[in-house]
């Protein structure tokens, strides 16, 4: 009986990415999957993928503006950081107006998008030593159950997709 109700969960949990590909439209699937073509090389492709899914759909809503801090981009990606990070400096010293030219160039320009989001990753990898499961956790504050929903789409990607 135990298995049983196991498998049911484990079921459920990839019909729900299963489900949500099937009723996205074909401009963010086309969207994911580039992000992974993009990202395969630097072994991050399948991350960044689900990163893509879980914070922007794929593409659709690539600005958040609510609450404190603004993101933007396909993996939502702090604008505050970002500047910090591109213009070595400190994070408490960036300006507004640095925060808003950062924000409109990571929803403009893909290559510097996955950059940052890379770069975002490296460092969580050497911060956490490497474990995935703490860095998916990691990537926006640890956000409660973050690294479990990447792991599912993860799974997706590899084996209901078929991606390698």
């Amino acid at each position: 009986m135990r298995i049983a109700v196991i498998i049911l969960c484990l079921c459920t949990r990839v019909t729900a990415q299963a489900e949500w590909w099937q009723n996205a439209p074909q401009s963010a699937r086309d969207t994911i999957k580039a992000v992974y073509e993009r990202n395969r090389d630097y072994d991050m492709g399948y991350t960044l993928a689900a990163f893509c899914a879980i914070e922007s759909g794929g593409g659709r809503w690539n600005l958040a503006t609510g609450g404190k801090e603004r993101s933007a981009g396909y993996y939502h990606q702090n604008g505050r950081f970002v500047a910090a990070r591109e213009l070595d400096i400190p994070a408490d010293s960036v300006s507004s107006w640095q925060i808003d030219r950062i924000l409109e160039r990571l929803q403009g320009d893909r290559k510097f998008d996955d950059r940052h989001a890379r770069a975002k990753i490296k460092e969580l990898y050497s911060q956490y030593g490497g474990d995935w499961r703490v860095i998916w956790q990691g990537w926006h504050s640890r956000r409660r159950g973050q690294s479990a929903e990447v792991r599912r789409w993860v799974r997706f990607f590899r084996y209901q997709l078929g991606w390698r």
